[in-house]
């Protein structure tokens, strides 16, 4: 299958998955957490529910690889990466930023196209091996920020920081740039590649 193809059918896995989360979405849901301590919701699992079933009825045969299911290999050996939310913690807040993540992994082992869905702002970005990367139809560019004093670095939480030694290092970082904002999950990479943070 081509690449365009491949991504027109992660557009529709996007889509499907965004009928699930905005449905829910502002409803403060219940969270649990999973045994690696990170964050779920009843409609993380519903989502990715939602996406593995039309991916077998889209692209019989195709495996897939979830973040609450885990892999299902199929037997064309190409799968399917998917994060129904990332940024569960923010999604069952009522935080819009958080996103559905979808990719495909070919039979040769490489990322051939991907989608990162954030329904709650109305900005999805894609990307196809050999065709570009788009926020929309606009053509994804990172910053042309080249020193470190100029730049606006978005980093993880603190606490993420602190639990693994690693806070000096940050707070060397902040004190030599423009400025700092914590976001994490799958948010704060968009904001890069679209060039409004370094």
């Amino acid at each position: 299958m081509a690449a365009s193809d491949d991504l027109a059918i992660a557009h529709q896995l996007a889509d499907i998955a965004a009928e699930v989360t905005m449905g829910a979405f502002g409803s403060r849901l219940p969270v649990t957490l999973k045994t690696d301590a990170s964050p779920v919701t009843a409609i993380d699992s519903a989502a990715e529910r939602a996406i593995r079933t039309a991916v077998q009825r889209l692209c019989p045969g195709d495996g897939v690889l979830g973040e609450e299911e885990g892999l299902d290999r199929g037997t064309t050996g190409r799968v399917w990466v998917i994060d129904p939310i990332d940024g569960t913690a923010m999604f069952a807040e009522g935080i819009p930023l958080w996103t559905t993540l979808i990719g495909l992994r070919d039979a040769d082992g490489r990322i051939s196209v991907g989608v990162a869905d954030a329904p709650a702002i109305g900005e999805r970005a894609s990307a196809a091996r050999g065709g570009g990367a788009f926020l929309g139809s606009r053509p994804l560019h990172v910053s042309d920020v080249d020193l470190l004093s100029d730049a606006l670095v978005l980093h993880a939480s603190v606490s993420d920081f602190a639990a693994t030694d690693q806070l000096d290092p940050l707070l060397r970082l902040v004190s030599a740039s423009r400025g700092t904002r914590g976001f994490a999950d799958a948010w704060s990479h968009l904001l890069v590649a679209r060039g409004s943070v370094e």
